[in-house]
């Protein structure tokens, strides 16, 4: 039994990642809509089937992964919910977007090449 009640669509949208094997994963959505704990869902779920798996933290205000102002690369290293390898983070320099889009922009599109770049053919990158 979990103690978690986790939503039939991100069942399913594990289901079909796992099926369909694409590279990157991308997470949108408003403010707090469970996109983080979604997107750690997914990796664990991917991480359990030997998948080697990267995140892509581009939240620079409600991080999961790396310190605050960053978009920040990591690994997932096991299946427990903070077994994660930092990797390499890069600075944005403001917890809010507003005024700092273009750094947010290219540091989240570096740190997914790297993060892609660094994957062997079976792993899957989260943003």
């Amino acid at each position: 039994m979990s103690l978690l009640d986790i939503p039939e669509a991100w069942r399913q949208s594990a289901a079909a990642i796992l099926r369909e094997r694409p590279r990157v994963i991308l997470l949108l959505g408003r403010t707090d809509i469970a996109k983080s704990f979604c997107g750690r869902f997914l990796a664990r779920e991917l991480a359990a089937t030997g998948e080697r798996v990267a995140i892509v933290d581009a939240d620079i205000g409600q991080k999961i992964v790396g310190p605050p102002t960053t978009v920040t690369i990591a690994h997932i290293t096991g299946l427990g919910p903070w077994a994660m390898a930092l990797e390499a983070f890069y600075f944005v320099g403001s917890p809010n977007p507003v005024g700092r889009m273009l750094p947010l922009v290219i540091g989240t599109a570096v740190s997914s090449e790297n993060a892609i770049r660094a994957r062997i053919p079976s792993e899957t990158a989260l943003h």
